[in-house]
């Protein structure tokens, strides 16, 4: 079984963890502890041509961490970058956070621009044309995803995987 490596960043309190406990555990936490550092989880997918495990890498998103995202990027086959989307600070560090993947990795790696916490809609500060807008002008895909409801999460995922055996 072949296991690809997915790093994902983005600034602290963005969503990260939640996406990916809801991912590999299917539960929803509501007040998960910021990383410290790095968490890696595991899910095996299976699909019509086989399986793949997924080596989810959860970074910190606070600037003192920041320093060590490039040695987590090393080897990685795919990376998310995620944003709240209420809270329009967040959105406006992508273009740091996608530079500094593709420094790293270069166009060697697949990665999605997500948009997270969409069950808070009345809260959006960052509309779906910006989110998608932003995704286009950087060459990467897009998605709007809740930990909560678990909507999207699983897709996210998925199309990574997809994504990282045509790099």
């Amino acid at each position: 079984m072949q296991t690809r490596k997915v790093v994902v960043v983005g600034n602290t309190a963005t969503g990260k963890t939640s996406l990916i406990n809801r991912f590999v555990n299917g539960a929803f936490q509501p007040n998960a502890d910021p990383t410290l550092g790095i968490d890696i989880a595991t899910k095996v997918l299976r699909g019509p041509s086989g399986s793949v495990k997924l080596q989810l890498w959860d970074t910190a998103g606070q600037e003192r961490f920041r320093s060590l995202v490039a040695s987590y990027l090393r080897d990685s086959s795919g990376c998310v970058v995620v944003f709240d989307m209420t809270n329009s600070q967040s959105f406006h560090a992508v273009t740091e956070w996608v530079d500094e993947v593709k420094k790293e990795r270069g166009d060697d790696v697949a990665m999605l621009l997500v948009a997270s916490k969409s069950d808070l809609e009345s809260q959006r500060t960052v509309s779906t044309e910006e989110g998608s807008y932003l995704s286009e002008q950087l060459g990467i895909g897009y998605l709007e995803a809740s930990a909560k409801t678990g909507c999207n999460v699983e897709d996210i995922f998925v199309r990574l995987a997809s994504m990282s055996y045509q790099t």
